[in-house]
């Protein structure tokens, strides 16, 4: 005797709950691919897994979702291994397809092969969780209609797994509509395997269904299996979730990273690196003022610079302060101050509590910065303490950075031996005083010094007793140049002084100053010349240079104006 068929229907709101599932894994699984693709290493393997674990429940929750819809004229429970058995099949098969797929040798031959495990994997879900089914009922397959399923599983597969490999390619990115647009065709894709093979599916009652005997079902039932999809979604919510806050941990890192480097990007936008350091840690911090503070002599801290403070403190408000740089250095880590002792130099500043942030170069500590909160706090975050350790590194450098610019420009514009300007800054020098005597119509006057019979020095004393004479002649002249001028050396034992304002009187006199001054029992000479409103520098120069060779054919340790007894030759402007 036949068995007869059993009517079936299905509930429209379950099916479509169960598309509604298949389309929220699929733009799952792409979101969490898109991620993967930008991370590297543990990261990459986690957004994979998560991936494929979010895919994988999403295919099953599917499946059994569609069997909940499923409505008969009997009874149905599930055998539980099974049932397990198939979400294994689901999530391992979506775990290691992803796995292969973006790799980055995968290639086409990669994407076949993943594609057609993932089409398998799916097949072996739905039909595992078919055969679970515990039931008076036996299940007749209609084989055009199951080969059907398993083309659509293959043709869903790829063109999943065709999208998560074009993810990893940087230059491919998706935005939210081109997402959920992918993920309505691979859930329609999803789906559609399980309603094609259940369009294939006949149901014919058992021979003790017929005759009234029921079987004892002691498999999970309705509500057991609600329980294990509701777990799933609470799963797929969890990765969701999770994805979420990591998103925002990224958004906030990057954030943070991209005020550091605006504020390390300041740094280096002007002449002072310190008070521009100063005021980018205050900006970072939120603090109210803060002040760099760095190792004088014998290790006696002083203000650098100071930002926040209405009146700046002068350069010894740290001194005394010796304890916290010295527990900087041993340590290198930055100290937060909750409460500080009211002798401390930040709370004589207004602080009630205070951060101090190291100031490392080439790993030591050469000072660091006091950064003070007028009302008490009882910490500083990490996030803080992190972003201020990257600015504080990048003040660093670009202090060392302008420390040195400026020792070179310094070197570069100074006689190595006295310390006074050298030619070529005295050259400069003169050219910019000419040009704003002619535009004031202001004097100026030039005089040209020369020591003595320095080659005798050099003969009977050795040439380091010459340079002793050079360097203690041109330490008194710089002091003793009491107008406002500059004083260089000039070349051997010839120095050069610019004498702005001075008429051919005042320029003697202070000639004459500078003559009285010259140390160790040495004597020299001296021209002077003044501008008479035409001459270039090399003229200006040229006639006080005659008027040297004046002074030391006169008899030396004078200072000449004019040109008796000298050569015609001497008067040739160069």
């Amino acid at each position: 005797m036949t068995s007869p068929t059993i009517a079936t229907h299905e509930q429209l709101g379950l099916v479509a709950l169960s598309i509604a599932v298949a389309i929220v894994a699929g733009y799952l699984a792409l979101d969490l691919a898109q991620r993967s693709a930008g991370a590297s290493g543990v990261m990459r393997r986690a957004w994979i897994v998560a991936g494929g674990v979010t895919i994988g429940l999403g295919i099953w929750s599917m499946h059994f979702i569609g069997m909940l819809a499923l409505k008969m004229a009997m009874p149905v429970s599930y055998d539980l291994p099974l049932v397990a058995l198939s979400m294994i099949a689901a999530i391992g098969g979506s775990v290691i397809a992803l796995a292969v797929v973006v790799r980055r040798d995968a290639g086409r031959r990669g994407l076949f092969f993943a594609a057609g495990f993932l089409g398998l994997a799916v097949a072996a879900m739905h039909y595992l969780g078919m055969a679970s089914m515990e039931m008076e009922a036996d299940i007749h397959w209609n084989a055009p209609l199951v080969a059907l399923s398993l083309l659509i599983a293959f043709g869903a597969s790829l063109a999943a797994l065709f999208l998560v490999q074009q993810l990893g390619h940087s230059r491919f990115r998706m935005g939210f509509a081109r997402r959920a647009g992918a993920a309505l065709l691979l859930g329609l894709g999803i789906s559609g395997l399980h309603y094609t093979a259940m369009a294939g599916t006949t149901f014919r009652a058992e021979m003790n269904a017929m005759t009234g005997m029921a079987a004892h079902q002691s498999g999970l039932g309705a509500d057991g299996l609600v329980v294990l999809l509701a777990l799933g979604a609470a799963l797929m919510l969890a990765v969701v979730i999770g994805g979420a806050a990591a998103d925002q941990r990224r958004a906030a890192v990057a954030v943070d990273l991209a005020l550091v480097a605006q504020l390390a990007r300041g740094l280096g936008a002007g002449d002072d690196a310190r008070a521009r350091a100063c005021a980018a840690v205050l900006e970072l911090t939120g603090a109210d003022f803060v002040c760099l503070v760095e190792a004088g002599e014998d290790r006696e801290p002083e203000m650098a610079a100071c930002a926040g403070l209405d009146q700046p403190p002068t350069a010894d408000a740290f001194a005394g302060e010796r304890e916290a740089l010295r527990a900087l250095s041993l340590h290198g880590e930055p100290t937060f101050e909750a409460d500080l002792p009211e002798d401390s130099a930040p709370a004589r500043l207004g602080a009630a509590s205070a951060l101090y942030e190291p100031l490392l170069i080439d790993r030591q500590t050469v000072g660091y910065f006091a950064i003070g909160y007028r009302a008490r706090r009882r910490r500083v975050s990490e996030r803080t303490l992190s972003l201020l350790g990257m600015l504080a590194s990048e003040a660093a450098l670009t202090i060392d950075r302008e420390d040195l610019l400026a020792q070179l420009d310094f070197m570069a514009r100074r006689d190595e031996l006295t310390g006074l300007v050298n030619r070529r800054v005295l050259r400069e020098t003169l050219d910019e005083e000419l040009a704003r005597a002619a535009e004031r119509e202001s004097a100026l006057s030039l005089a040209i010094l020369d020591l003595d019979s320095f080659k005798k020095v050099n003969d009977a004393r050795g040439h380091q007793a010459g340079d002793r004479l050079l360097r203690a002649a041109a330490a008194a002249w710089a002091e003793a140049l009491d107008v406002q001028g500059t004083v260089g050396r000039y070349g051997g034992d010839e120095f050069m002084v610019i004498l702005p304002g001075l008429d051919p009187t005042a320029g003697a006199a202070a000639t004459e100053r500078l003559r009285r001054v010259v140390p160790d029992g040495a004597t020299c000479s001296a021209g002077i010349a003044t501008w008479d409103g035409t001459q270039t520098a090399a003229q200006l120069i040229a006639a006080a240079d005659a008027f040297l060779y004046a002074a030391k054919a006169a008899g030396r340790d004078r200072t000449a104006t004019t040109l008796a007894d000298v050569p015609a030759s001497r008067l040739q402007y160069s």
